[in-house]
């Protein structure tokens, strides 16, 4: 009876709170109804790709994951965005953002208590719990004692990214400015946001990120309204461009936006929406001519809510330090595919329950 209990809860939180799936994480801000499959499969890339970077830890590889990887996301949320009624946006942003931060975080403190036998609680204040669940922080908060919420950071830097974005699209085109005087406001916002994370200076509910975040989506956004992966986003040349500014950047540059790092931050922001044109152009190949790959990258894409809640509860096996994998040839590697098809097995067995 738990278990139909707890099968029912993920169907209701799958189908209720996340209508559009991982919307959370890339377009779950559309009411159309029209899909754009390179846009699922763009979002089951990074949803892989954020799997194996959090597994790996460290070199190349990681690098070339975290210089795009989440800003793809926030770029995909704006690409499919469309301004509303403030008090709508913040309802159906609380319900499908808020709620869910509130669900991931109840369990992850549970699982802690569980894996530490009980220690948890007394070994944290509820002080210290309030304060880890107010500031969200996707890494532990060096001036304060309060640690990180773990992945669930994401939720509130993006309900708050969303309420940004609504706010000042909503004045923009009500009065018609046009796009360079944006192109400042928004800029002006990230570096704002850059300069508070930078100084290490974390505000409540992650919201230095979100001004930050909310240009990454200021950028899809634009890109949707100018049609620009209809057009000249298309093409390879502007592909090959992308692809080329992203090596650069992370050669250069280094970014992480949970972490607050910003190393040479316009590069690494450029590096970021090149990364993500590179992700998008080669998704629409993919969709066009690779069958297989094509279905599987897609599910998930669409199922990445659950993908990402799974990936979040198995945080607590030390994947880095396993003794197994310890002289396997790409044990990192190794463990991170075991990720990937632990999440995707237990997205299939929820959604056929």
């Amino acid at each position: 009876m738990e278990v139909r209990h707890l099968v029912s809860t993920f169907k209701v939180f799958r189908f209720e709170l996340i209508p559009y799936n991982m919307n959370v994480m890339a377009d779950i801000t559309s009411q159309s109804k029209t899909r754009l499959p390179w846009i699922d499969i763009a979002k089951g890339i990074a949803i892989i790709l954020v799997i194996i970077g959090h597994t790996i830890g460290f070199g190349l590889a990681r690098d070339m994951i975290f210089t795009f990887h989440m800003p793809l996301f926030f770029i995909l949320a704006g690409y499919t965005f469309r301004t509303k009624p403030m008090g709508e946006t913040v309802r159906t942003s609380a319900k499908r953002l808020l709620l869910p931060y509130v669900l991931i975080f109840l369990i992850w403190y549970v699982c802690v208590w569980f894996f530490q036998d009980g220690e948890a609680f007394s070994l944290h204040s509820l002080e210290q719990l309030v304060g880890r669940f107010v500031f969200a922080s996707g890494v532990a908060i060096p001036l304060l004692p309060f640690e990180a919420v773990g992945m669930a950071w994401f939720l509130v830097c993006l309900f708050f990214s969303r309420i940004i974005l609504n706010f000042f699209m909503s004045i923009f085109e009500k009065r018609n400015i046009g796009i360079f005087v944006q192109l400042i406001v928004f800029a002006a916002m990230a570096v704002l946001g850059i300069f508070i994370g930078s100084r290490q200076w974390y505000l409540p509910f992650s919201f230095d990120v979100a001004l930050v975040a909310t240009a990454f989506m200021w950028v899809g956004y634009i890109a949707k309204k100018y049609h620009f992966m209809d057009g000249i986003g298309k093409t390879w040349w502007v592909a090959l461009i992308a692809l080329a500014l992203y090596a650069l950047a992370v050669e250069f540059s280094n970014l992480e936006l949970s972490a607050r790092v910003f190393e040479a931050p316009l590069l690494a922001f450029v590096g970021a929406i090149a990364g993500t044109l590179f992700c998008c152009r080669i998704s629409m190949l993919i969709q066009d001519r690779v069958k297989f790959v094509n279905t599987y990258l897609a599910f998930m894409g669409r199922n990445s809510m659950l993908i990402y809640c799974f990936h979040a509860l198995d945080w607590f096996v030390p994947w880095q330090t396993l003794a197994a994998l310890e002289n396997v040839p790409f044990g990192h590697f190794i463990a991170g595919v075991v990720r990937v098809l632990y999440a995707t097995l237990l997205t299939l067995l929820v959604k056929r329950v």
